[in-house]
């Protein structure tokens, strides 16, 4: 995603994400989001920020 993003002049970044439930973030895991172009296209979670970027999900309808 980051070369097609490279190859279009679009930045993409990663983002630490809210955590917005109770429930989330209990066991330390780490919330981000993808941001392309300042727009949300995925969202991930993991237990190092590494594995969080890893674990994005695109939103579908991007």
């Amino acid at each position: 995603m980051q070369k097609m993003c490279t190859i279009e002049g679009l930045r993409m970044t990663f983002q630490p994400r809210p955590q917005v439930s109770i429930g989330m973030g209990v066991n330390n895991e780490l919330y981000t989001q993808v941001e392309i172009d300042g727009d949300v296209w995925g969202k991930g979670v993991g237990m190092t920020w590494d594995e969080a970027k890893m674990q994005v999900v695109v939103l579908s309808g991007k």
